[in-house]
């Protein structure tokens, strides 16, 4: 019987997962090359205050809870169809919690961390998650971005899919395990990684 990917309840967690990396600024390393000079679709913007309503309402969750992520610094961009809101990703600069994790992951300055991105199930198979993180990397590269990380689910094929043809490479299997107070992670560097990817990946979940 296979295990699941993902087990949690209040005794104990279970996640398998890809820690994954995009270098828009560095040539070759195996990632597909893009041209980051040209931005996204016309389509695909980052979200402000003006959007809470409509984001919150594409999210499932309170407005309350899209104004705090905005207003504590966090990147959101949106791939809108028809004038709706179709996909959306999330971008911090700064450390940041992966409940699957259990944990916080800690960028290094010129870094990022994608998370939470989702297409509704009604715009699926456009490609928009793609369009979403080609336009972080755009708006993010003036800032000096040379580095974005996401953590995806070892079970959460699409969401690999659409990273892998954004740009990004994964870097690194990772095994959490938590039983009561006893927790352990565990960090594979995937084959064909860079080494220097492999060693700031160890850094991004180990912090500061």
């Amino acid at each position: 019987m296979r295990v699941p990917d993902r087990l949690r309840s209040r005794h104990y967690c279970f996640a398998r997962a890809g820690l994954w990396a995009l270098e828009p600024r560095r040539i070759g390393g195996g990632s597909p090359q893009l041209d980051f000079a040209r931005p996204a679709a016309p389509a695909v913007r980052r979200a402000g205050e003006e959007d809470v309503v409509a984001l919150s309402r594409a999210m499932g969750v309170a407005p309350a809870r899209v104004a705090s992520r905005l207003a504590l610094g966090k990147r959101c961009y949106v791939a809108e169809v028809a004038g709706q809101i179709a996909s959306y990703g999330w971008a911090t600069l700064g450390h940041e919690e992966v409940p699957e994790l259990e944990r916080a992951v800690h960028p290094a300055p010129g870094e990022a961390y994608v998370w939470d991105c989702f297409t509704l199930p009604e715009h699926r198979g456009r490609g928009l998650v793609r369009a979403v993180l080609r336009q972080m990397a755009v708006d993010l590269l003036p800032l000096g971005l040379w580095r974005a990380w996401a953590v995806i689910l070892a079970e959460n094929r699409s969401s690999q899919r659409a990273f892998l043809a954004a740009g990004f490479i994964q870097v690194a299997d990772v095994t959490y395990l938590r039983l009561l107070v006893l927790r352990r992670l565990q960090l594979r560097a995937h084959p064909e990684a860079p080494a220097h990817l492999v060693d700031a990946a160890r850094r991004l979940l180990a912090g500061p």
